[in-house]
């Protein structure tokens, strides 16, 4: 993690970006609704002259209210997305039940019923969400932020567990990929979710422990909630790994002092286990040594000698 990020900055970059590109698309979507809503207001000028004044003056609504959240992005953008957005949905169901007071039975009165109801729900939807986008967007983060954020999700999202130690994967609907890393978790979700959590507010549970092939259950309780999944025996015991570096005060509290690490370079799989252990070597520390110094600690015997492994299979520059 860059100096200076928290794991609370991180997650705000996130929910910003993805609050401005649900913003950007909404607006996008008003310009195409407004313009729909013209079309309908003149052709029911003929037939429904107020009708389609009103549609008119819906369609032009819907098109100044997309160009204005398109140009400049904010929460109110979302009330303003909504009350329009239902206001057209209510529009065109009240065109429909006049064609059919009118004893008009065009086959298309369906399709334009549907339509109006789940503009009204995508338009109450949108008010809904100002409550959230608010706090979030009265601040806007760096682009640097942003973009750390993005780099970070999306690595965990991406990345192959098993060329990349320092990610996990978590199955079932509720799952995704976490990456682990020096004093942040990133847990990449289905859809837009994404959670960033410090170490000291992740409880991790283990609700079924594996078994010889079958996967056990575990629960990750982070500060924006919960997430469950299935989870090998092999990524169980890289997360416990994880746990117990961020919960033993190594490599401070070892025989000899280290040097406090350094951010492995790009080429290296970012392992803070594997980094201590580089350290340690380059102190002067024997394999057995570091073997000792880390069951001292508290570390499990395969944690460490998996440590080892990658510390020798991508060795410092």
């Amino acid at each position: 993690m860059e100096p200076g990020l928290t794991p609370l900055h991180l997650q705000h970059a996130w929910d910003y970006n993805d609050l401005r590109k649900h913003l950007r698309w909404a607006g996008g979507a008003s310009v195409a609704w407004g313009g729909l809503s013209l079309l309908l207001g003149l052709a029911a000028l003929a037939s429904l002259r107020i009708m389609g004044v009103v549609g008119i003056a819906l369609g032009g609504m819907l098109l100044v209210e997309g160009v204005w959240i398109l140009a400049a992005p904010s929460a109110l953008g979302l009330i303003g997305e909504g009350i329009v957005l239902a206001s057209l949905g209510a529009f065109n169901l009240a065109i429909q039940f006049i064609r059919a007071a009118h004893g008009d039975s065009g086959g298309s009165r369906v399709f334009w019923c549907v339509l109006g109801a789940f503009q009204i729900m995508w338009g109450l939807q949108a008010i809904g969400r100002y409550r959230r986008a608010r706090p979030v967007m009265a601040v806007r983060p760096s682009e640097e932020a942003i973009g750390t954020a993005v780099a970070w999700v999306e690595h965990a999202r991406r990345a192959n567990p098993d060329e990349h130690p320092d990610v996990i994967k978590l199955s079932g609907l509720e799952g995704g990929k976490v990456a682990l890393e020096q004093g942040l978790m990133v847990c990449g979700r289905a859809g837009q979710l994404a959670t960033f959590a410090p170490p000291q507010g992740v409880i991790v549970t283990v609700l079924d422990q594996p078994q010889p092939g079958k996967d056990g259950k575990v629960e990750l309780a982070l500060p924006a909630g919960t997430v469950k999944g299935g989870i090998t025996a092999e990524h169980l015991q890289r997360l416990q790994a994880w746990r117990a570096w961020h919960q033993v005060p190594a490599p401070g509290a070892l025989p000899e002092p280290a040097p406090p690490p350094t951010p492995p370079p790009a080429a290296m799989p970012p392992d803070p286990l594997a980094t201590f252990v580089r350290d340690a070597r380059a102190q002067g520390m024997s394999d057995e040594q570091v073997l000792q110094a880390l069951a001292a600690a508290g570390w499990p015997e395969g944690a460490a000698r998996t440590a080892l492994q990658v510390a020798s299979a991508f060795p410092a520059p």
